[in-house]
């Protein structure tokens, strides 16, 4: 389950935050990219592989 964190900083070694992203998709993140608009791309590996925009809530 792909896993995004928030660091300390400076960054110390210490985790602050962790945040599960795309769960029970039974996917696993290949790449992420930030694209021009300034949103996240996240492609996906699995026989259906997909292309996800992550947009702020």
């Amino acid at each position: 389950m792909p896993l995004l964190f928030k660091l300390s900083a400076p960054f110390k070694g210490k985790v602050v935050r962790e945040h599960k992203l795309l769960e029970g998709g039974g996917e696993r993140i290949r790449d992420v990219r930030q694209g021009p608009d300034g949103l996240l791309y996240v492609l996906t590996d699995s026989p259906r592989g997909r292309l996800l925009r992550l947009q702020p809530g």
